[in-house]
């Protein structure tokens, strides 16, 4: 690491002892091949085999490591000492990867063998969830985390950071396709951890200390990710992991307005965040300024929302606590007292584009996206692109068509002639799977869309059929024409795409998790 690596940024290891630890896992077969063979899933908790029921097929070492860091089992000393050696049990106890009392044995931090977007093992270091977190915990794999690395764009970067980097899972994934990541934490023992990740991963990081983008003053980056911690609340911090300092949804509107200045032109920000929806005020309006004046192209998917009872209940049980507890009453207090009506949660993407029309879309994320959110990122982007080019009525002159996995479902109702469709649902199957009603109108004119000519023929066709004002319906039908292009369920034809242009409707798919 350079000099401008934090000092607490010091693996729990040292060199030596990394590599010994690193020895011992590849000699026990503690990877995700071993792993789904044993359990059923990979390291992200995908299904891929029937689980191995019968242990003898599995090596003892294994067998045992994956009940010492995962299933927090207690070993006999002699077995744990077995099991990783080359390094010495001395070694693992003065790091604190375990504890020890008497003979016997127990993981003080998770081992986790994770498989990286280009198909190779990794290894996780983190804290244990569950009861007793302690203040400074730094937690592994857990639902937001997934969220995050399914949702983060894989192309090729030069320069990646990771902002509030924990124990470095999504570092780990941004090595696999940035020439060089950063990271940063407020808090020290997630650095150390963070280091010791790398170092087993045999990966070089830039490791940072301090609050947000404090540590990355004058930097600017091609990619930046950030589960932060981005809980509602009060502002007081009882656990790192969860609680920013900022009160209300402020880490989260920080961040925004920080990523001009983190930024390549062009580059990238996906994060996580929670946001309130104010009693008396629209949430989408409330979000839509944490970007104004910032040049950014925004695309937000709200994936949950939940009352204040409900999401103070549920951070309260993932940090081991009880709803009980008194401090749970001031948070729900808080809540009252500042007009949270109910907290969103969803996720953020950014594109520097530094253009003064810049476009900022809120919606509500499809329940079951066939493939990673992070996928389809450019494909959104690139189409806000082309529509860019094509502001207003000017898009009606485009020859579009539909996207070949565009269905229309039709809802009817029995009428005196038989059944009657009364309502039109357009669903994109596969990618991010959108599912919307649309006006009957808009049905009709999809079905004369072919690529060939200009929509606005097409509009005035159906105009003339159905005794419209074709003006007024290209008026009515533009906002809805737009989001279908936004959603890729309207392409352009042939004509209306540049040959060497990337293409506005489907980004070209990383290869992921096997």
């Amino acid at each position: 690491m350079d000099s401008r690596t934090s000092s607490h940024a010091v693996p729990l290891l040292s060199a030596s002892d990394i590599d010994r630890l690193r020895d011992a896992l590849l000699a026990s077969g503690y990877d995700t091949t071993s792993f789904a063979q044993m359990t059923g899933t990979d390291g992200e908790g995908n299904v891929v085999a029937p689980p191995v029921t019968d242990l003898t097929q599995i090596s003892t070492r294994f067998d045992r490591l994956v009940r010492l860091f995962l299933r927090r089992e207690v070993l006999p000393a002699s077995e744990v000492a077995a099991a990783l050696d080359p390094l010495p049990l001395s070694s693992a106890l003065a790091a604190g990867l375990i504890v020890q009392q008497n003979s016997l044995v127990a993981a003080a931090l998770c081992l986790l063998p994770m498989r990286l977007p280009d198909n190779s093992c990794g290894w996780l270091l983190s804290d244990h969830t569950g009861m007793g977190q302690a203040p400074d915990a730094v937690p592994g794999l857990g639902g937001a985390a997934a969220v995050l690395i399914q949702a983060t764009p894989r192309h090729q970067v030069t320069s990646a950071v990771d902002i509030g980097i924990g124990s470095g899972i999504q570092a780990l994934h941004l090595n696999c396709h940035a020439r060089a990541v950063t990271g940063t934490d407020v808090n020290p023992r997630a650095l150390r951890i963070a280091a010791t990740t790398a170092a087993l991963n045999r990966m070089d990081w830039e490791l940072l200390h301090g609050d947000l983008t404090k540590p990355l003053v004058g930097r600017r980056f091609d990619l930046a990710v950030a589960n932060l911690p981005f809980v509602v609340g009060p502002g007081t911090v009882k656990y790192t992991y969860r609680d920013s300092g900022y009160p209300g949804d402020e880490a989260s509107r920080a961040l925004a307005k920080a990523a001009p200045r983190i930024l390549n032109e062009g580059g990238y920000l996906q994060y996580l965040a929670n946001w309130i929806h104010p009693v008396g005020q629209s949430w989408q309006e409330r979000l839509e300024e944490w970007f104004s004046g910032t040049g950014l192209d925004v695309w937000i998917l709200q994936r949950e929302v939940m009352e204040p009872e409900a999401y103070v209940t549920y951070w309260m049980r993932d940090a081991g606590q009880s709803s009980n507890d008194p401090s749970a009453t001031e948070w729900l207090r808080w809540l009252s007292d500042n007009a949270v009506a109910a907290i969103g949660f969803g996720v953020i993407t950014v594109r520097n584009s530094q253009r003064a029309d810049a476009v900022v879309r809120i919606e509500e994320m499809p329940q079951q996206p066939d493939i990673p959110i992070g996928q389809e990122v450019p494909a959104w982007f690139a189409r806000q692109d082309w529509l860019r080019e094509r502001p207003g009525r000017r898009l009606l002159a485009a020859p579009l068509t539909t996207h070949p996995d565009l269905r229309l479902h039709l809802e009817a109702v029995r009428g005196q002639d038989g059944w009657e469709p009364n309502r039109h649902f357009l669903g994109l199957d596969g990618g991010m799977a959108w599912y919307q009603e649309i006006p009957g109108v808009v049905a009709a004119l999809l079905a004369e869309c072919d690529g060939s000519t200009p929509l606005i023929d097409h509009i005035n066709l159906v105009a003339t059929t159905n005794n419209f004002d074709p003006d007024q319906l290209a008026e009515d039908l533009l906002p809805i024409i737009v989001q279908l292009v936004e959603r890729g369920m309207l392409v352009p034809g042939v004509s209306s795409a540049s040959s060497d242009a990337p293409s506005p409707y489907s980004a070209q798919p990383f290869r992921w998790l096997s």
